[in-house]
């Protein structure tokens, strides 16, 4: 398996006119909103793509976590957590091997290739991989831009998709 993060920015918008084909006037508005999550994707060697894990920035079991949890949300190829700051440490790593990762491989061993990062080099992150049987390697600095199977071509499609998503749903709001 191969694993990484992105972030995805909340304002699709910055830089767009959003207007139907034909009007005369457009009233622009620029929310200038600057929140982003962390998405993590973790995709097998045989090509398939695990479930993401998205990583808001919110309390632990508080109103946004509750909502994410709701009906309206996707749950079968999408697990979500909170993080007071929306990015990846430590915590969210291990959830993220519990939740996706380790679920994946049900108590059969498996192999993890993923970048050198801080979170990623953690020794207690290590251990909670060795310990579920995951045995992990390193992408050796100056190589991922050639191994890095998610950065050479998973996340540019994936952001590709969640844009044109979010301009859909805008222009469906008009």
């Amino acid at each position: 398996m191969n694993v990484d993060e992105t972030n995805i920015d909340f304002d699709e918008t910055s830089g767009k006119t959003l207007a139907k084909i034909g009007m005369r006037s457009v009233s622009g508005k620029f929310n200038g909103h600057s929140g982003r999550a962390a998405v993590v994707l973790c995709v097998t060697m045989s090509g398939k793509k695990l479930p993401a894990f998205v990583i808001c920035k919110g309390v632990p079991k508080g109103r946004i976590e509750r909502e994410c949890r709701g009906p309206q949300y996707p749950h079968n190829n999408i697990k979500y957590a909170m993080q007071p700051k929306g990015w990846l440490d430590s915590t969210m790593y291990q959830v993220q091997v519990r939740e996706v990762v380790l679920l994946y491989l049900n108590g059969r061993e498996g192999y993890l290739l993923q970048d050198a990062s801080s979170v990623h080099a953690k020794e207690e992150n290590f251990t909670v991989l060795q310990c579920g049987g995951v045995e992990v390697e390193f992408i050796p600095a100056g190589y991922i831009a050639v191994l890095q199977v998610l950065d050479k071509g998973v996340h540019r499609t994936f952001k590709h998709f969640y844009h044109e998503n979010c301009i859909n749903w805008l222009t469906q709001q008009q």
